[in-house]
């Protein structure tokens, strides 16, 4: 075989492997406490990934506090490579709520971490809805979708995080 044939079986190997790369889909609606989530990220989807860090930090972990109401929710790619924190507050019953858009809480929904290019927060004016399908403190899950845009605080650029669905078991 002359040098060009190997070339060219090469790039054919490589392009076939790269192309049977799997196509991420978001998960089905759940209501059982699976500990899903996924959303479409100006159209891409994405997906925790990542298993427990040094740590003890997985990739998906919620929290509800019933005297606040509050549900909070962070999804992750790897170890804080990209984080989505999700911020619920005064959820008391299955309906339909807004995230947290008040930037003097402590606690509130953002998307950052070390591969996005800025730290992205919910705002007032933009598309912010979460909506509550499942609410069971005695079980402890919660389940719902969310649409919301998020804006750059350096860049002002808007995310758009659309079809977003979660089914959680919380813990505190």
């Amino acid at each position: 075989m002359t040098k060009l044939q190997l070339i060219l079986i090469a790039m054919t190997v490589a392009s076939l492997i790269h192309s049977c790369k799997p196509k991420q889909i978001l998960p089905e609606p759940t209501q059982e406490g699976l500990n899903t989530f996924g959303v479409k990220i100006d159209g891409k989807v994405w997906l925790p990934k990542g298993s427990f860090d040094f740590f003890g930090a997985s990739k998906l972990h919620s929290s509800y506090y019933e005297h606040l109401g509050s549900l909070g929710i962070t999804a992750q790619k790897a170890t804080n490579q990209e984080v989505l924190k999700l911020v619920v507050l005064d959820i008391r019953s299955v309906g339909s709520y807004k995230l947290n858009v008040d930037d003097k809480r402590a606690s509130k929904t953002e998307y950052s971490g070390k591969l996005v290019d800025d730290e992205y927060f919910a705002y007032a004016g933009g598309t912010n809805t979460v909506n509550i399908t499942r609410f069971d403190t005695v079980n402890k899950v919660i389940s719902g979708t969310f649409e919301v845009q998020l804006k750059g605080s350096k860049n002002n650029i808007i995310k758009n995080f659309s079809q977003g669905i979660f089914d959680v078991k919380y813990g505190n």
